[in-house]
């Protein structure tokens, strides 16, 4: 064979960070920065991870941690419940402006487990996009004042932007509102009860009217609108980002498609396939690619769900489970590596004996 080699998101995306810069970030503000909301959340807190890319002209941002299910504090003069002061200014803006000092072109913000609801108004804001409500006040929306916004002044951040490719991506196909958008489908699993879902939802509404109103984007019902609390909706408005799913994101970035012209084999997996792992997930974008060159896909994972034979119509070639014990979980768990070693010797066996067939 020329080459086989195994494909996995984790190993993809060690690849990418082990030949990124390991500077401390030296983030820079704008001239006039919109002051921060009352209930802030650090960079700090957040836990936002940020490297800069193989070139120097590439910078990718990922919150590495989900938020507490409940945010802290309220607005008193507000009136805001605890659970609905969501914002994400200070989640990626840090990062980004640090991105944006050392001379990145190509910037990358991974979005997904926020807990926030503010449409990526808080971010926005904090590299130059101004909020005002109908008095003329400016102000940094949240997740329960995003009706209050009467007008929007994007001209600061994009010409920050200017000449910069923003990609934001993800890996759910949810808009931004609605019955399956960002508040009812992930707001519930951040700790907000049926009221607060009605409410945050009402609130995205209202923002999407005022982008269509302000900025002429309409951006709600494009897939994956609805991720990170309508981050992506935001991204896409405020700052001209593109949305793209995120395993094909990381194919681009570790060079997929080189490593393919001269692979007779690709061996990919997971740790459980089913129906979903066809859709934005790692399985289904390394077969569809490798599916369109020829290349056989083997897919070695944990469990095999009674709906994941639908891959091999994705470009799957085999399916094999490294399970070879009926043991409970924890135990299965302690002994999946030796099982995995096991399960490729048998795998690469069998290709050795097929290959004899052919002589």
């Amino acid at each position: 064979m020329k080459r086989m080699f195994s494909f996995f998101l984790a190993l993809a995306l060690l690849a990418v960070l082990s030949g990124c810069g390991k500077q401390e970030p030296t983030p820079s503000k704008p001239d006039e920065p919109t002051p921060p909301p009352e209930e802030g959340i650090t960079l700090t807190e957040l836990n936002v991870e940020f490297v800069a890319g193989d070139r120097d002209t590439d910078a990718l941002m990922q919150l590495k941690k989900e938020l507490p299910p409940l945010l802290i504090g309220a607005l008193a003069d507000e009136g805001v419940t605890v659970g609905r002061v969501n914002v994400t200014f200070g989640a990626s803006d840090e990062a980004t402006a640090d991105a944006l000092a050392r001379g990145a072109r190509r910037i990358v913000l991974g979005l997904g487990g926020s807990a926030t609801n503010d449409g990526g108004c808080g971010c926005a804001a904090a590299l130059g996009v101004r909020f005002t409500d109908a008095g003329g006040r400016a102000f940094v929306p949240v997740g329960a004042t995003l009706d209050r916004i009467a007008h929007i002044d994007a001209s600061a951040a994009r010409e920050r932007l200017h000449g910069v490719r923003v990609i934001a991506m993800c890996d759910i196909t949810n808009p931004m509102h609605g019955h399956s958008g960002a508040a009812h489908i992930f707001a519930p699993q951040k700790g907000a009860d049926e009221a607060a879902v009605r409410e945050l939802d009402r609130q995205l509404r209202a923002l999407d009217e005022t982008f269509r109103r302000e900025l002429n984007a309409s951006v709600a019902m494009l897939p994956g609108a609805g991720a990170a609390g309508a981050f992506g909706a935001g991204c896409v408005a405020l700052l001209g980002a593109e949305l793209r799913r995120g395993i094909e994101v990381v194919l681009d970035v570790v060079g997929f498609d080189a490593l393919l012209a001269d692979a007779d084999l690709v061996i990919t997996g997971e740790g459980r396939i089913d129906a979903q792992s066809t859709h934005g997930k790692v399985v289904g974008g390394v077969a569809r690619r490798a599916h369109a060159r020829g290349v056989p896909v083997f897919a070695i994972v944990g469990d095999v769900g009674d709906d994941a034979y639908g891959a091999y119509d994705a470009g799957v070639s085999a399916i094999f489970s490294i399970n070879r014990l009926a043991v409970p979980r924890d135990e299965a768990k302690a002994r999946s590596h030796i099982d995995y070693t096991h399960t490729l010797d048998d795998l690469l066996r069998c290709i050795r004996a097929a290959e004899q067939f052919k002589r």
